[in-house]
């Protein structure tokens, strides 16, 4: 199966993500296979971004924990699973 997302944290005054700007900790996403007796890994859990700012965050970005893709089985049907989301959190302090 895929990796989980980890954890991302970051304590700052003032958090600014730009247009460009991406915060991840996005699950991987599962193994594929193309034998019909066996299964497609199944995803990574999404983390946990943490953002702690004081004064004032802005995203205008991307900031995103979800959970890997399934891992796919080309001769069958047996699939894997998605990952679960993980969760985005940020907090005044």
């Amino acid at each position: 199966g895929g990796g989980g997302g980890g954890v991302v944290a970051i304590i700052a005054s003032v958090i600014t993500v730009s247009a460009s700007g991406v915060i991840s900790a996005n699950g991987g996403a599962g193994g594929g296979t193309a034998t019909a007796a066996a299964g497609g890994g199944g995803g990574g859990g999404g983390g946990l971004v943490a953002l702690f700012y004081d004064v004032s965050y802005t995203n205008g970005g991307s900031v995103t924990a979800s959970g890997g893709a399934l891992g796919n089985n080309s001769a069958s049907a047996n699939d894997g699973v998605a990952g679960s989301a993980g969760q985005v959190s940020a907090v005044q302090i």
